[in-house]
């Protein structure tokens, strides 16, 4: 790891899969969300280290606006019908 498109990419990938376990074990979470963000993160990674700064950053930008999106979430009750 030797930019910090790496690093911010990890970690917002590891928030990510904290959530998703997270919210897994409380409700029957959907994968999609997260396949999203972790395509993102890896688009980051790509584009920040080949020199597309602009992309690279925007597409950080959007997988942590992701993640807080995701996490304002409620989770539903399991004693609901």
């Amino acid at each position: 790891m030797t930019s910090i498109y790496d690093f911010a990419s990890t970690a917002i990938f590891i928030v990510a899969v904290a959530l998703f376990f997270y919210r897994l074990q409380r409700q029957d979470e959907p994968l999609w969300p997260y396949v999203g963000i972790s395509i993102g993160c890896a688009i980051a990674n790509w584009a920040g280290d080949e020199g597309y700064h602009i992309v690279g950053g925007g597409a950080l930008f959007l997988a942590l606006a992701s993640v807080i999106y995701l996490a304002k979430q409620p989770l539903s009750d399991p004693q609901d019908p």
